[in-house]
């Protein structure tokens, strides 16, 4: 069923999922430096949250995995140069002061001997959720990001033998960062499972775009000045051809 915004099945069988509540960490002060994420924050060291089993990184050494490098202060320049030299991947930022990158176990062994880094620690499936999929249940509207560089229309399929329906690429979405992402139906107890795809970056709930208001422009005059009948300087007005820019002041 449609209901504003948000689709909703019910009565289809399928359980909710749900992961613990985890607190910000007691005890953290001015001079720490947490690790902002949507599962948890925590200054890793003073202690790392609790996981599900489920949702913790697969034990194994071969290949290349994500992890999370925190620094020590503001991440210089020469820093990151450094870190790039190892042969790691900078794929994402975390706040604070961290990068989330895809190395192999020479290249992690690199990244500790360099003295800027604070923590090295891995970047746990239960790290890719966003609190809106806490307790869903049912099938229900989802957006995955994937990691840069990835083929999204390979994870389609795999999607679909998770029960995925109503699979579809947001190639507008595909932004210079390669970062691609996925709209689908998916069922509640195939979340774990999607958490645990390794081309997989975060998993979202999905409110698809919906017109609440058709009459303001219409009651405020801004209809009349789209109406070319009455916008004889042929000037646009309805955003067409307009930039518009976001800064972040990183404040």
């Amino acid at each position: 069923a449609l209901q504003g915004s948000r689709v909703i099945w019910d009565g289809d069988g399928h359980g909710a999922f749900t992961y613990p509540v985890v607190l910000p960490q007691a005890g953290l002060t001015k001079n720490d430096i947490p690790l902002r994420l949507d599962y948890a924050t925590f200054d890793p060291l003073k202690g790392l949250p609790s996981i599900p089993a489920s949702l913790r990184a697969a034990d194994i050494t071969a290949g290349k995995r994500y992890y999370i490098i925190q620094y020590r202060a503001p991440i210089l320049q020469e820093w990151q140069d450094a870190l790039r030299r190892t042969g790691a991947e900078i794929v994402d930022y975390l706040p604070e002061l961290a990068y989330v990158v895809r190395a192999d176990a020479g290249q992690l062994n690199a990244i500790r001997a360099l003295a800027a880094v604070r923590w090295i620690g891995d970047f746990h499936p239960a790290y890719k959720v966003n609190g809106g999929i806490q307790g869903v249940k049912g099938m229900f509207l989802a957006k995955i990001f994937l990691w840069p560089g990835t083929d999204a229309y390979a994870i389609q399929g795999v999607l679909v033998s998770f029960g995925a329906i109503d699979v579809a690429v947001a190639a507008d979405e595909i932004g210079a960062s390669g970062a691609p992402q996925i709209v689908a139906a998916i069922p509640s107890d195939a979340v774990t499972g999607i958490l645990n795809l390794p081309e997989v970056h975060t998993l979202d709930r999905h409110y698809p775009n919906v017109l609440n208001n058709r009459e303001s422009a219409r009651t405020t005059g801004v209809a009349d000045s789209r109406d070319p009948n009455w916008n004889t300087l042929g000037v646009t007005l309805d955003g067409t051809g307009q930039t518009y820019g976001t800064i972040d002041s990183g404040l």
